[in-house]
């Protein structure tokens, strides 16, 4: 967290400071070169404490956790901070041009379009820079699942055989996965010929894994919906918008999963 707020605070600061000098918003043409980058400094600087209180106080604060509300929910604490911000470089005004309330009135408009722009610029780094780096540790903890549900696997024999149906029936071991789709949970398995087919049968997905997980210990529930045999994972994925998939082998498919369905394999 230290770490991003850092990293966040400098670019907003940065930010803010060279679209200044360079634009010269807020009317500030009229100052001189010192009397410019003085009023930049003052400006970067209020904005840089109030978007370094929009990620903390989500954080800390008001317990916004990742977990709950993610990123989301740190957009919409940094969306109160903006009156902040214009209230910041209003006062900042008054300050550098000796003006009244009545007379910013008329500067209120620009001022609030260029200080929106720099919060958009400031947001979607913020958002990139928030998943780089929960991904990067997010990543890390999907490697160590995949080693431990590979780790249970070790030395593990699946034998026998189970139903599908009253005239359907298979090596435990050929079950791949199943999916739910309102009605019906479409078991994909592998024929004793070696072809792979489906099967609909009528009860849900938690229920199939029920009846079927003490001949198959390796059949595991992953969302709501799904339900996979882990011996048929390749790999486990993360993309950056955090959706995990189970890459299977045989089928070359990928089960979308949920943390909360694998959380029997973290430590």
């Amino acid at each position: 967290m230290k770490r991003e707020i850092f990293t966040s605070a400098g670019f907003t600061f940065l930010l803010v400071l060279a679209f200044i000098l360079i634009f010269k918003p807020f009317n500030t043409d009229t100052l001189s070169m010192s009397g410019l980058f003085a009023y930049g400094l003052a400006a970067a600087t209020i904005s840089t404490i109030a978007v370094c209180l929009a990620i903390f106080a989500t954080w800390r604060w008001l317990m916004l956790s990742e977990e709950k509300y993610g990123y989301w929910g740190r957009v919409a604490i940094g969306v109160m901070v903006i009156p902040q911000i214009l209230v910041g470089i209003a006062l900042l005004n008054m300050v550098a041009f000796d003006s009244t309330w009545y007379q910013l009135i008329d500067r209120m408009i620009p001022i609030t379009r260029n200080v929106l722009l720099i919060t958009v610029a400031v947001f979607a780094f913020d958002y990139v820079l928030y998943r780089t780096i929960r991904n990067k540790s997010k990543n890390s903890n999907i490697r160590a699942i995949e080693n431990r549900i590979k780790e249970q696997q070790e030395g593990l024999e699946i034998t026998g055989r189970v139903s599908l149906s009253p005239t359907i029936e298979t090596d435990a071991k050929n079950v791949i996965y199943c999916v739910f789709d309102g009605y019906y949970t479409k078991v994909y398995y592998i024929t004793d010929k070696g072809t792979i087919k489906t099967r609909d049968i009528p009860v849900n997905v938690e229920g199939i894994i029920k009846e079927l997980q003490p001949y198959i210990p390796t059949l595991i529930q992953c969302t709501k919906k799904h339900g996979v045999n882990t011996i048929y994972m390749e790999s486990l994925n993360r993309n950056w918008f955090g959706k995990i998939t189970m890459k299977l082998k045989v089928v070359k498919c990928s089960i979308p999963c949920m943390r909360e369905y694998l959380s029997e394999y973290e430590k």
